[in-house]
């Protein structure tokens, strides 16, 4: 669209699409996606990418399915879109404008992703840790917890190849509730 004025000089009018437009239209179109194909297609950087997915994920948008190594290969699914707006998503905070909602992402403790991952009588704490996502140095001080409050008792037992532990569901549900109520 051009428009003109008084003077030789033409006003030039352009639509500029922002990254995060690049990575909102690639999602809608393409509701599920491989990290990768988003990388080569909007030509965002790994972190930025990272970072939106992040925020979409925290806040209920996007589903993540499993990672797989190498990370550009894992899937991803639109879970969510409202619209053709691109959600604005800084520190732990998306606003999405097509719905005028202020979203915050809220971080599960440590603690609590570990107990909901807890799901079997017998369990490794590899195992906890690979499926709870949590990193060795914060699961070992809540494993020293949960074996005082016998929440995990420790097994004569092996799975695969680690020490395995029984798993108290009473406690278990019991130190969460005292959880939740502080």
């Amino acid at each position: 669209m051009v428009i003109q004025e008084e003077g030789s000089k033409a006003l030039r009018y352009e639509y500029k699409d922002t990254q995060a437009r690049k990575v909102w239209n690639y999602m809608r179109r393409n509701r599920t996606f491989r990290f990768g194909d988003v990388l080569a297609v909007t030509g965002v950087t790994h972190k930025y990418l990272n970072n939106i997915l992040w925020h979409l994920k925290g806040v209920g948008y996007v589903k993540e399915h499993e990672k797989v190594r190498p990370y550009t290969s894992t899937m991803f699914t639109l879970v969510k879109c409202t619209g053709v707006k691109s959600p604005s998503m800084v520190n732990g905070v998306v606003y999405d404008y097509n719905t005028n909602e202020r979203l915050e992402i809220t971080k599960e403790p440590v603690f609590v992703k570990m107990l909901r991952v807890m799901t079997k009588n017998m369990m490794s704490k590899q195992t906890i840790i690979k499926e709870s996502g949590v990193s060795m140095s914060s699961a070992k001080r809540w494993f020293r917890v949960f074996k005082k409050e016998n929440i995990m008792i420790e097994s004569e037992l092996k799975i695969d190849n680690h020490k395995a532990f029984m798993i108290d569901f009473k406690k278990k549900q019991m130190f969460l509730e005292k959880y939740d109520e502080s």
